[in-house]
């Protein structure tokens, strides 16, 4: 049988320069995975990415892109068990 899912966001809060570009999601990257991500990330801790994500940068699309270059289900939830927020 054929399975539907349907996927839903909402905005609680925005960051940026321009509070009226919101980022459509969910996210989907080259490879068809596939990313609702509601929350607001400091940085990646233990990672090469650790940096203090910029106020202009979306957290979702740059989460995203982090994924994007993993190769196995172990890295992934290393990424994912690694972020730091409030």
């Amino acid at each position: 049988g054929k399975c539907h899912i349907h996927f839903a966001s909402a905005v609680l809060n925005l960051r940026g320069k321009s509070k009226t570009d919101v980022t459509v999601q969910p996210l989907t990257d080259k490879y068809g995975n596939i990313l609702l991500f509601n929350g607001e990330i400091y940085s990646f801790s233990g990672n090469d990415e650790g940096n203090r994500l910029d106020s202009d940068d979306n957290d979702a699309m740059q989460l995203s892109k982090i994924l994007e270059k993993r190769d196995s289900i172990d890295e992934v939830l290393s990424v994912l068990s690694s972020l730091v927020g409030p």
